[in-house]
């Protein structure tokens, strides 16, 4: 009986283990990462076709596809001696600075897209005490204050396509 359920982390253990038993892991040429990123296409056409016909086991199975192939572009760049773990982290504090908990940067982000003729509104999260910048489209989009992050430290230097 399995007592802790199969999470993401697993799928990527997995999938290292999978593209190092097939070589996969150490193809670094420009040409392998070409040839990673026509397969991630080819999953996202599947989840595409999944939303078309309403399919929602191709749904999932084109979701968890993708992440396999987005588990290896990790992998290989690991392998290359980048510090993705790092570079993870820094995204990810960095998307979470897209939420403001200044009412006026938020209306002040609202009338800048406007007047560039994008559509944004501002919602309150109370959970979190953030405003949450949306288009009309569902995208999050950043405050007029946000700052880029630079993950240019978690690439060794001389590393290149």
């Amino acid at each position: 009986m399995k007592l802790i359920d199969y999470c993401i982390s697993d799928l990527v253990c997995d999938t290292n283990e999978f593209n190092s038993i097939a070589g996969n892991d150490t193809k670094l040429t420009k040409q392998d990462y070409e040839a990673q990123y026509k397969v991630l296409l080819e999953e996202v056409h599947e989840i595409e076709e999944a939303l078309d016909t309403d399919n929602i086991v191709e749904l999932v199975d084109g979701v968890i596809d993708a992440l396999v192939v987005i588990s290896g572009f990790v992998q290989k760049l690991e392998n290359q001696g980048i510090n993705m773990s790092k570079a993870m982290e820094l995204i990810a504090e960095n998307n979470l600075s897209k939420y403001t908990m200044n009412a006026y940067v938020a209306d002040m982000s609202v009338a800048d897209y406007k007047s560039k003729g994008i559509e944004v509104v501002s919602e309150f999260n109370k959970e979190h005490c953030v405003y949450v910048l949306r288009d009309t489209n569902g995208k999050i989009r950043k405050p007029n204050n946000f700052k880029s992050v630079d993950i240019s430290d978690c690439i060794p230097e001389g590393v290149k396509l």
